[in-house]
């Protein structure tokens, strides 16, 4: 029997044991300059980079960066949402000789605390916006923090002014009081950023999505999907070559499950990470009895070796005894015409433990439906186990600063109501 039958499905010439040899990160932005300058690297809001320019903003902060003290054995902590500044920041800290120290916007201000001290970082990277920049310039003087080095979104885009007028009026930006512990990314970058006029987009046709898995434990990838060769709908691909993936029992987790069967993700090989920075308790909590990282995403292989994603072990619910994917429901709902964004939870229930309820925003201009007649639309694409209970339309969804729904939010929301019930 092939245990890994992933490699069946490998392009021609690809072998999971081929040597890679290594090299710093960084030498992977370089590499794609020398090759390909011209060719677009970051589209973002209307305004699009090269990879030459990629790399030239790189170089210019690392040089910023290391005028700062940056330089082997310095850490830097990245406090940023998906906007260009963390691609140049992470490569231009690497290329300073410092840590790159990632940092969840999700994360509360006690634990921000915690992280600065036990990683150590002395510089952060961060913006002026109002959901990011006061939680750390809260840190300056609490905290061995020594500098913020704050950028805007707006630099960022085609429009600079127009975003800023607009971010304002949202009241999105914080104002700062700039000091010797502040420092602008655009005068980290010195030159400043040019301001270039628009750009329009153009239609790119006949250019296929290629999918994979990852995470930041990882470095960061897990799976890949072929350019040219087999390709299936809803997959992240399969395997890289030196990495294995097996799933663990959700219930057993002393055992694994066989193809075909959901379990949860579970990874070796040269990308994973060691261990979690002075946390031994944290790092045996993810690792399997054999060795294996346990990722917290639940999944399953096909014959093929492609894997496909259902869902997070922390978000599956129980329902009857049943394990219930709210991914599955989620992308479900998505079908219906009127849906623009969806999140289900878990609310409790006294007959069968939890039950799904699913809060719906609606695409501008369409129609309200009740409860009865999604169970209708969805009752051919979910089990009965898997049928949403409850529904709450919105006008909006709370988000997080990554631009997903924060479910958390609404398991607190839901709690309230019903400790107010008891």
């Amino acid at each position: 029997m092939n245990n890994m039958p992933w490699t069946n499905s490998y392009p021609a010439g690809v072998r999971w044991d081929r040597e890679i040899t290594p090299a710093p990160l960084q030498t992977i932005l370089d590499n794609t300059v020398a090759k390909w300058p011209d060719r677009p690297a970051i589209d973002f809001m209307g305004k699009r980079l090269s990879y030459r320019e990629l790399g030239d903003y790189v170089n210019r902060a690392a040089c910023g960066l290391q005028q700062l003290g940056v330089k082997p054995g310095v850490h830097v902590g990245l406090y940023l949402p998906n906007t260009p500044h963390y691609v140049i920041a992470f490569f231009a800290v690497l290329k300073a000789g410092g840590t790159v120290v990632n940092y969840s916007p999700l994360d509360a201000a006690t634990v921000l605390e915690h992280k600065i001290e036990d990683s150590r970082t002395d510089f952060l990277i961060t913006l002026d916006m109002a959901s990011l920049y006061p939680q750390m310039e809260a840190m300056l003087g609490k905290t061995r923090l020594k500098k913020l080095i704050v950028g805007s979104m707006a630099e960022m885009t085609s429009t600079p002014d127009a975003v800023t007028a607009e971010m304002k009026a949202a009241k999105q930006l914080s104002e700062i009081v700039w000091d010797d512990r502040h420092v602008s990314f655009v005068k980290l970058l010195d030159p400043p950023l040019p301001l270039e006029l628009a750009q329009q987009f153009t239609a790119i046709t006949g250019c296929n999505m290629s999918e994979g898995w990852g995470m930041t434990e990882t470095s960061p990838t897990g799976t890949f999907t072929p350019v040219n060769g087999k390709r299936k709908a809803g997959s992240c691909g399969m395997p890289m070559p030196g990495i294995i993936i097996k799933f663990l029992s959700l219930d057993k987790p002393t055992q694994y499950v066989p193809l075909g069967e959901r379990g949860e993700i579970c990874i070796k090989g040269p990308n994973v990470m060691k261990g979690y920075w002075n946390n031994a308790e944290a790092t045996a909590d993810v690792t399997t009895f054999d060795g294996f990282m346990r990722t917290g995403d639940v999944g399953y292989m096909d014959e093929d070796g492609f894997v496909f994603i259902v869902d997070r072990t922390k978000d599956m619910l129980l329902c009857s005894g049943f394990n219930v994917y709210p991914r599955v429901l989620e992308e479900a709902i998505y079908k219906h015409p009127a849906v623009e964004l969806v999140a289900v939870i878990g609310i409790p229930d006294k007959y069968r433990g939890q039950s799904p309820k699913a809060f719906v925003k609606l695409k501008a201009s369409a129609t309200a439906f009740t409860l009865e007649q999604l169970q209708a639309f969805l009752k051919d694409k979910l089990g009965k186990h898997e049928m949403v209970q409850a529904l709450e339309i919105r006008p909006d969804l709370p988000m997080t600063a990554v631009g997903k729904p924060f479910k958390t939010a609404l398991y607190d929301e839901e709690e309230r109501k019903t400790a107010a019930r008891a």
